[in-house]
């Protein structure tokens, strides 16, 4: 009876090709196939018959470790995503030598893909370019120099401005401190004056 030796040759090209053609699903069923179609005069050898289940079970952990993998890359690219909002960003915009720049404002994922949402539009987190902080993390970091005596350079000029920030604000999008009568730029400031702060 030639079932068997069928069969056999069947299985065996099923298991090498298992790694790229054949689930864990699509084995059993041919092992099973193999099993109930075998000659019963000459039933299949336990070793051989062992060593298809230690296959089909290798298969089976090498899916279930592709899953478990699969699902903390996803973790990972919403950890990193998530770290970008509030932040600005800027990623091509698909349109040839465009770019899209602002502020990310929410992150989801979308087909597999780490998505930020900038002004209404998606980006994709392998897409982006640069990363720098928005206008929420530097109005927070002027806000911790309130009270607290600052030195600044004018940008383009060697004037100093020296005194305690009396308020922060935003003005055209860039954040600015009030000394005195004076205003300056946040990224102007040179030094900041390590005592205590006036209440």
């Amino acid at each position: 009876m030639q079932v068997n030796s069928t069969s056999s040759a069947t299985s065996s090209q099923g298991i090498s090709a298992s790694g790229g053609q054949l689930g864990k699903d699509e084995f059993l069923k041919l092992l099973m196939a193999q099993l109930k179609n075998q000659d019963p005069m000459k039933p299949m050898d336990d070793s051989q018959f062992i060593a298809q289940l230690a296959q089909f079970s290798s298969l089976e952990s090498m899916q279930a470790l592709d899953d478990r993998m699969a699902s903390l890359l996803r973790v990972q690219m919403m950890g990193q995503a998530y770290g970008l909002i509030g932040k600005e960003i800027e990623a091509p915009s698909g349109t040839q030598g465009e770019t899209i720049k602002g502020v990310a404002d929410s992150a989801k994922m979308v087909d597999g893909d780490a998505v930020l949402t900038v002004g209404g539009k998606s980006v994709k987190l392998a897409e982006v370019t640069s990363v720098a902080e928005g206008e929420g993390a530097q109005l927070a970091q002027a806000s911790s120099l309130l009270k607290t005596e600052v030195e600044a350079v004018i940008a383009g000029t060697d004037e100093r401005v020296t005194g305690v920030v009396d308020a922060v604000k935003v003005e055209n999008g860039t954040v600015v401190l009030r000394i005195g009568s004076r205003t300056v730029e946040l990224r102007d400031v040179v030094s900041v004056e390590q005592g205590d702060r006036e209440m």
